[in-house]
């Protein structure tokens, strides 16, 4: 499944473990890309999202569920 495809589950559903997934999935995908920009926004792009939401994402993980 595409990120897109896990966005639009989470914003149907308004569940917490659905927004954790796609939140996670971003995370991958971010460090999947080994911090290359332009590598991010190819990916970004094949997944049907922005290069900002994966970053905004990935952030969101790190501070909330990963506590760094």
């Amino acid at each position: 499944m595409k990120l897109i495809d896990y966005k639009k589950k989470y914003e149907l559903s308004k569940s917490e473990k659905d927004r954790k997934i796609y939140f996670m999935n971003c995370y991958k995908i971010f460090f999947d890309c080994n911090l290359y920009e332009g590598e991010l926004e190819d990916r970004a792009l094949y997944e049907g999202v922005s290069s900002k939401e994966i970053l905004d994402a990935t952030r969101v993980v790190m501070i909330k569920y990963l506590n760094l």
